[in-house]
């Protein structure tokens, strides 16, 4: 059991590596559990992005899938987040479950914190319209509007988690369980990505280094039609596979700063 400062005492300091390794490998030991959480979300990601491009021309079609895609998101991951805590027989996910009266909560601050990206996307929007070339100081706010909501969602990512164990702990309780720890958080999400992100870098080196007589093979219509139903199974696998990374690393994270443990299901009152 992790042990936890008393209030008003220095914080625990979450270990960078230690927390990224263990996310991983808590990943790996319950990949079967991953599978059966993931199954279906996966499969309805892989038919909108197949039956509903990105960039659609019918506006109704692009919310639909938008709207769709943060459905099939929170499902999986309030379903794998749930099992990572408790680890019960009633918690290990099934190929076709739903996670309950959590459902709506965990879709409702998904939602909240995407608002954290507002002022991001509305400032790309504007460069994206803008005649010329973008200015400097504007592709720096871009990414620094990014980077600040990122940091604001990781610092308030333990919701999801209180949510996922029925607890009644949120966003203030979040907040105060991460403070001094929020840059450390943001560190460990990105490292789990990194191996993640060399895997489609590796596959365009690849096809570079590719003959030409190859490569204009696969520039032909049918060969880029078969390239594209592997590409989008493989994308979406990727991305849910760095979604379970990343709700691992959080309940490692979860672990440390709350002395949450399968042996002690309850949050230290100093959340409340």
């Amino acid at each position: 059991m992790s042990t936890i400062a008393a209030e008003g005492s220095s914080l625990p300091r979450l270990p960078i590596w230690r927390t990224a390794k263990a996310g991983y490998r808590d990943t790996y030991n319950n990949r079967d559990a991953l599978v059966r959480a993931g199954a279906l979300p996966l499969v309805i990601a892989v038919l909108l992005e197949s039956f509903i491009p990105e960039g659609s021309s019918d506006p109704g079609l692009g919310i639909l899938r938008t709207v769709l895609s943060f459905v099939v998101i929170t499902l999986f991951q309030a379903l794998w987040l749930r099992f990572l805590l408790l680890r019960s027989p009633e918690a290990r996910p099934g190929l076709i479950s739903y996670p309950g009266k959590r459902f709506l909560p965990f879709l409702g601050y998904y939602v909240l914190l995407l608002v954290l990206y507002l002022p991001a996307l509305l400032f790309q929007f504007s460069a994206a319209n803008y005649e010329g070339p973008t200015p400097a100081l504007t592709i720096i706010l871009i990414v620094a509007l990014y980077a600040l909501a990122f940091y604001f969602g990781a610092r308030l990512g333990f919701t999801f988690l209180w949510i996922a164990v029925d607890a009644p702990q949120r966003l203030g309780a979040s907040w105060r369980a991460t403070r001094k720890n929020g840059m450390r958080i943001v560190i460990v999400l990105c490292l789990t990505a990194v191996p993640l992100l060399l895997l489609p870098f590796g596959v365009g080196l690849l096809m570079a280094a590719m003959e030409s007589g190859v490569a204009a093979q696969v520039e032909t219509t049918a060969y880029e039609s078969w390239l594209l139903w592997i590409l989008i199974p493989a994308g979406n696998v990727i991305l849910y596979l760095y979604y379970a990374l990343a709700c691992s690393v959080l309940v490692q994270a979860f672990s440390t700063l709350t002395g949450w443990s399968l042996h002690r299901r309850e949050v230290l009152e100093r959340f409340e």
